[in-house]
């Protein structure tokens, strides 16, 4: 079995949180190149999944969280349950940022 790691989207995510806390709000259309790289598409197919316990995630609905988890609550039962733990992520961007990692030289 191989097992293989898609990180290409980890450090265009982590620019565009960053500018998006130094702005106040998020560039839709850089989230939409963003959330459209490959590395994006396993996670919106499992994410979609049909056949999931809980609500699936659509492309438009991972858009909609990103831009407003700050200031929305969510009728998805699943990004209502994971904004808590992003905005905690969020609001310690800054100092966990060394944290987060790109591993496509790997």
């Amino acid at each position: 079995m191989k097992i293989t790691f898609v990180t290409s989207a980890i450090a265009p995510m982590k620019e565009w949180l960053i500018q998006r806390k130094k702005n106040g709000y998020g560039d839709e259309a850089s989230l939409r190149k963003i959330l459209s790289l490959k590395a994006y598409e396993s996670e919106f197919a499992r994410y979609g999944d049909k056949n999931l316990p809980v609500c699936t995630i659509s492309y438009e609905e991972a858009v909609d969280f990103f831009l407003h988890f700050t200031d929305k609550t969510f009728t998805n039962k699943r990004l209502e349950y994971k904004r808590d733990s992003f905005l905690k992520f969020y609001d310690n961007l800054e100092k966990d940022e060394h944290l987060i990692t790109d591993y496509s030289s790997f």
